[in-house]
């Protein structure tokens, strides 16, 4: 039986699912391509490159893969409208770029407050993943949210 639940809390829960839950675990699993190339790689510049076109990529990926999993779950647990479908997508995106800025800036502060130093590679490391998941990475997350999400059939045949 499906739950009647608030748009905020399916939103949430699409959000930890396809925003965080799922890149986070294809972002662990495929981390030792990279870290091979980064190893091997003698240039700072390609080895800056590496890491933002490999993120990019478990970035895509875990999005659209989080997205669709997360859609099925919600469909067999919640009943979604149409109304609040478009609720519960803006909701999660704005739950998933609010967060990821926290991210970056709580990173940074923990940085800072340990004495380490603020150098390049921090501040590429800042700026790539600010643009990799608050740039792109919101309107990524918004268009698979709104692509996968359905509203509960049963409920619009009815209107």
């Amino acid at each position: 039986m499906k739950k009647q639940s608030s748009d905020w809390y399916i939103a949430a829960t699409h959000f930890s699912i396809a925003g965080m839950a799922v890149p986070f675990l294809v972002r662990v699993l495929g981390s030792f391509l990279p870290s091979i190339l980064i190893s091997i790689t003698p240039s700072l510049t390609a080895k800056i490159i590496i890491i933002i076109l490999f993120g990019f990529i478990f970035l895509v990926l875990g999005i659209w893969l989080g997205s669709i999993y997360s859609a099925r779950l919600l469909k067999k647990t919640y009943v979604i409208t149409f109304e609040s479908k478009q609720r519960i997508v803006r909701l999660a995106t704005i739950y998933f770029v609010v967060c990821r800025l926290l991210l970056s800036f709580f990173f940074l502060g923990i940085i800072g407050i340990t004495g380490g130093k603020f150098d390049s590679a921090v501040i590429v490391s800042f700026l790539s993943d600010f643009l990799l998941y608050v740039i792109i990475g919101g309107p990524l997350f918004y268009y698979f949210s709104q692509r996968y999400i359905t509203e509960d059939s049963t409920i619009t045949n009815q209107k």
